[in-house]
């Protein structure tokens, strides 16, 4: 034992005194702050590579895609290809197959998504790897069970994402725009129909089904680091992982 200055009233006491028998000063060191214990959380420095790119396996935060299924543009592309060639081959003019051959690839171009990216903390790379093998290479360093993972399809696009909570600073859900063009010009195209007296227009009302198909929306993440992600999902799915996150979050400070 030995004997040092009470920071207080300067006599002597114990150094294992945790307080000074002459002023009653506290001799004990304060506990760190939450905040301070969760910030010397030690992070996975292992090296990850993926989309030509290296990154600390302990600072990822999401790996995910969107892409167009084949299938779609097999089912929407041949009958428009015929139609094309059709018009190409009857008509004594270039202007209405010009019109047709252009509208058909507008048409096709909305429904194209094909979007992978693998994001870290600060960080955004697009991946054009193998998706599903990634986030299985990145489930197997982290261990799934800290994981959230997800992947669906709906009749026109395949989303899936791995998600890591202990990266996430905040997050909202989002509802995508990309249907509104097609609704706009489909409402645009069946209105004219209806003034200019011209039956065939009305197949513009195709592009308001098309806008059905195309709705989507997801979580926007606020990763640590300060960098927005934004993760697709379909729209019924929205809800159930905006709160299975939320528990996985909770989970995840449960342990401090």
């Amino acid at each position: 034992m030995a004997l040092i200055s009470c920071p207080e009233c300067a006599k002597e006491i114990s150094d294992k005194a945790d307080f000074c028998p002459n002023c009653g000063f506290s001799n004990k060191q304060p506990a760190p702050p939450a905040a301070a214990v969760r910030s010397e959380e030690i992070v996975n420095r292992e090296v990850f590579n993926a989309a030509k790119h290296s990154f600390v396996l302990g600072e990822i935060t999401s790996i995910s895609r969107i892409e167009t299924r084949n299938y779609v543009y097999m089912v929407l592309g041949i009958p428009l290809l015929v139609g094309n060639i059709y018009l190409w081959k009857t008509e004594p003019s270039w202007i209405m197959p010009t019109v047709a051959t252009v509208l058909s690839l507008v048409f096709i171009s909305l429904f194209y998504k094909d979007e992978g990216s693998i994001n870290s903390t600060g960080t955004f790379r697009e991946l054009t790897d193998d998706v599903g093998k990634v986030r299985e290479q990145y489930a197997e360093k982290i261990g799934s069970a800290a994981l959230m993972t997800y992947k669906k399809n709906s009749l026109i696009y395949t989303t899936e994402f791995t998600i890591n909570p202990a990266r996430i600073a905040g997050f909202t859900t989002f509802k995508g725009q990309d249907h509104a063009i097609p609704y706009l010009i489909g409402a645009v195209g069946m209105g004219a129909a209806y003034y200019l007296n011209a039956p065939v227009l009305y197949a513009f009302g195709l592009f308001i089904l098309l806008g059905i198909f195309l709705r989507k929306g997801g979580i926007e993440i606020d990763a640590v680091g300060g960098k927005k992600v934004f993760i697709y999902t379909l729209m019924k799915d929205i809800k159930p992982i905006a709160n299975e996150l939320e528990l996985k979050i909770s989970q995840r400070a449960d342990v401090f």
